[in-house]
């Protein structure tokens, strides 16, 4: 799809996120959003409809995993905003990134499969996935 439009916003809070994501949104633009690609190991907090069949705090915590790892080994500076590193070592600041895509109107509705192939594709060229890992998850 060479019409997609990336919007991406990073934050403090997963659980947030998850809340924003699943919920009803901040003006109820949300409708019928399910998850149509993820990690391994947060596949079994979704039923087979993409819904959440974990409560948003567990799915929160999944999504935090590799800041919880960094936060262990005496690390919980993740780079800022522009990539560098943290030279205020504010601790979790930003740790989370959210990618909003979306197409142009007019272009129709995609189906999941051609969402999913889109999120791979974007995050492949973006040099995402370390060793194949489908550290994602969409909704819509």
């Amino acid at each position: 799809m060479d019409c997609m439009i990336p919007k991406i916003s990073r934050g403090s809070n997963p659980v947030g996120l998850v809340k924003y994501l699943f919920g009803r949104g901040r003006h109820n633009e949300h409708a019928n959003q399910h998850l149509v690609a993820c990690s391994a190991d947060l596949l079994d907090s979704f039923n087979f409809d993409g819904k959440p069949n974990a409560s948003y705090e567990r799915i929160g915590e999944r999504f935090d995993r590799r800041y919880r790892v960094r936060e262990r080994k005496d690390d919980p500076y993740p780079r800022d905003r522009r990539g560098r590193h943290n030279p205020d070592k504010d601790h979790g600041r930003d740790r989370v990134w959210h990618c909003s895509l979306s197409i142009k109107a007019g272009q129709g509705i995609l189906t999941d499969d051609q969402w999913n192939g889109i999120v791979h594709d974007y995050l492949k060229r973006m040099d995402i996935l370390p060793d194949g890992d489908m550290s994602v998850s969409y909704t819509h």
